[in-house]
């Protein structure tokens, strides 16, 4: 069966709309691929009014495909577009996914264990390659094998008979050449890559009111972030600890009201994007999928009219909408995810509204004098 990049059920004028944009990937599949979905589906959207004089232009129960689209197209410039005016709310969840990633990253436990266990291998094959050679030059000397058992009492001579070659192979070879092979597979191997992962998720209500078109809308926005580690150089991670490879977040710590600023702004995450955030850490892919779920609620007003010089104003909705909106967008890179600009400010009863205005008012008092 041919892979299809674009499967589409329904139409965007109908009451039911979906559509999903794939990636075609090899197998195996370890990889995330690029994934887009929407689904959409309208439980009532039909006409439920028809004004004196319009029955023979309208009728009742028809669907009303041009509101259907223009909650479409809302919805979507909320989800999508940067000119949206919820744009920073859906930054402040993002950033908030990165920073669970980020902290992992900081210390990647098990890459750690791993190149660790990698570090032991070679002390152990080492220990065995001088084994296998001592065994090899000294095999015919009795001290060789009276050394193997330095604990026993009796005293061991150069084996003579094939039990007793038998028996000192299995004790004293046989574990070596198998210490060998261990390390040998284990070394061979790809160091072993893991995902380190982060969501975070937030419910918002908002609503839109554009011509006669009335809505009322709630979304579960969630973002969650995957970066595969691949290898790590924990040497590298000593240069981040000591602020060497993120000198421009370094300056800003110690920059006059920079704490404040980021009150405000989120200007040291911002700049960290141009920083090598994670020194000695390989990443290989990495992934972003925004989910959300849409429901709404909501009206076609029907506006005032004339009509053979009366006029009529208190008229019922034409239509009612009733619906929800699945929407979901996997994008895919090789590198950790930027932050995004957020804007915020500190709230009346915090503790940061409470610093800020503590170091206001030192700052005017050391002036007055």
């Amino acid at each position: 069966m041919a892979f299809k990049a674009t499967v589409s059920k329904g139409t965007n004028q109908g009451p039911f709309y979906y559509v999903a944009n794939r990636s075609e990937g090899t197998k195996p599949y370890t990889k995330p691929l690029y994934y887009k979905l929407w689904s959409h589906t309208e439980k009532n959207g039909k006409r439920q009014f028809i004004p004196k004089g319009y029955e023979n232009t309208y009728e009742l129960g028809t669907f009303q495909t041009s509101m259907y689209q223009s909650i479409n197209a809302t919805v979507t410039n909320y989800l999508e577009y940067a000119y949206s005016p919820y744009r920073n709310h859906h930054n402040i969840v993002f950033n908030k996914a990165l920073n669970k990633v980020a902290e992992e990253l900081s210390y990647v436990e098990n890459m750690f264990e791993a190149w660790y266990e990698r570090k032991e291998a070679y002390t152990l094959l080492g220990q065995a390659g001088k084994g296998l050679l001592k065994f090899v030059t000294s095999w015919n000397k009795p001290s060789y094998w009276r050394s193997l058992f330095k604990g026993s009492k009796r005293l061991v001579k150069r084996p003579e008979t094939l039990p007793e070659a038998w028996l000192l192979a299995n004790f004293a070879i046989k574990p070596l050449v198998g210490t060998v092979d261990s390390c040998m597979n284990l070394l061979l191997g790809d160091m072993p890559s893991f995902w380190v992962e982060g969501s975070s998720g937030d419910k918002h209500s908002w609503s839109d009111k554009s011509g006669n078109l009335e809505m009322y809308y709630t979304t579960d926005y969630i973002v969650k972030h995957g970066v595969e580690v691949k290898s790590l150089n924990p040497n590298a991670q000593l240069l981040n600890i000591m602020g060497l490879t993120t000198p421009f977040s370094s300056f800003l710590n110690v920059v006059p009201w920079g704490w404040a600023v980021n009150y405000f702004v989120n200007i040291n995450e911002v700049v960290s994007n141009f920083e090598n955030r994670f020194p000695g850490v390989n990443i290989g892919s990495s992934y972003t999928t925004v989910y959300a779920k849409t429901t709404y609620v909501g009206r076609e007003n029907t506006p005032g009219y004339w009509l053979n010089g009366q006029y009529y104003g208190n008229n019922p909705p034409t239509a009612l909408f009733n619906g929800n909106i699945d929407y979901m967008k996997r994008t895919v890179g090789t590198s950790v995810p930027n932050y995004r600009l957020q804007v915020s400010f500190p709230s009346l009863g915090g503790s940061q509204f409470a610093n800020l205005f503590s170091a206001l008012a030192l700052t005017m008092k050391g002036k007055a004098k």
